[in-house]
């Protein structure tokens, strides 16, 4: 998906419908459909803030799972795995046990690097932020 004048509905339709071909699970087209971005879309994609990446994979589990019945683990590897990757390990490290803390942890680390805070090895520890 570029952006710009292609209709975003038709893409995830056309995607889902190459999904089901293939045989690809859910949870893994979840962490799939980024690597499928170019142009305005993928640059969007990189500069999505925690907020708006936590807004847009509830939205996308609210569709994919209306009734929540995912496991806990897998919603925590689902979201780890969408972020940037400056922020998989740090959020990983902290060894969450609930979405929301993997959630918190990566808002707490995009604050610190929206400070330019330089992360030591102990604040990849779990609990530092």
């Amino acid at each position: 998906f570029k952006g710009g004048n292609q209709d975003p509905v038709e893409w995830i339709e056309a995607f889902s419908r190459a999904c089901i071909a293939n045989r690809v699970s859910e949870e893994r087209a979840i962490v799939l459909v980024a690597s499928y971005l170019k142009g305005t879309a993928l640059t969007w994609y990189n500069r999505e803030t925690i907020e708006e990446y936590i807004a847009a994979i509830t939205e996308l589990w609210k569709r994919v799972d209306p009734t929540d019945r995912r496991m806990e683990l897998d919603k925590i590897h689902e979201f780890i795995e969408g972020l940037r990757p400056e922020f998989v390990v740090p959020v990983q490290s902290a060894m969450p046990q609930t979405v929301e803390e993997a959630m918190e942890k990566a808002q707490a680390l995009e604050t610190a690097f929206s400070m330019g805070m330089d992360l030591s090895v102990y604040s990849m520890m779990p609990g530092y932020l």
